[in-house]
């Protein structure tokens, strides 16, 4: 199912205006799915962690469930909650990130959202 902009009744809010982050954070929390800029594309985010989001996420791209969708995260320590990358050193993944490239690694069990890419114990994991 396709949307528009106007279907959804979306608020738009410029970039690096600290009330939009704000109003980010709380549409996140509350289980809503967000677009926002990346370092390649406009993308659309949500908690990973939220069934409800994840799955709502899934309708507004009209994309089969058994299809992985990567997540992001602000820094290599996140990278390592939600990824297992032991093998990973920080001097690799410093040179690596932030940068355009997804790093598919075997999720923790900090991901534990059973909707998240259910055909798979692998995570794409992106630093932007």
């Amino acid at each position: 199912m396709q949307h528009r902009v106007s279907e959804l009744n979306t608020p738009v809010c410029p970039v690096g205006d600290e009330a939009a982050l704000q109003l980010a954070r709380q549409c996140l929390l509350s289980g809503q799915v967000i677009a926002l800029p990346t370092d390649t594309v406009y993308g659309l985010a949500c908690d990973a962690n939220n069934e409800a989001a994840i799955q709502r996420l899934y309708e507004i791209k009209g994309r089969d469930e058994h299809k992985p969708v990567a997540i992001c995260v602000h820094n290599i320590a996140a990278l390592r909650r939600f990824g297992q990358a032991a093998h990973l050193s920080d001097e690799l993944l410093t040179r690596l990130l932030p940068g355009p490239l997804t790093i598919v690694i075997e999720r923790t069990p900090k991901l534990s959202n059973r909707f998240l890419n259910p055909s798979t114990s692998k995570i794409g994991i992106r630093s932007s």
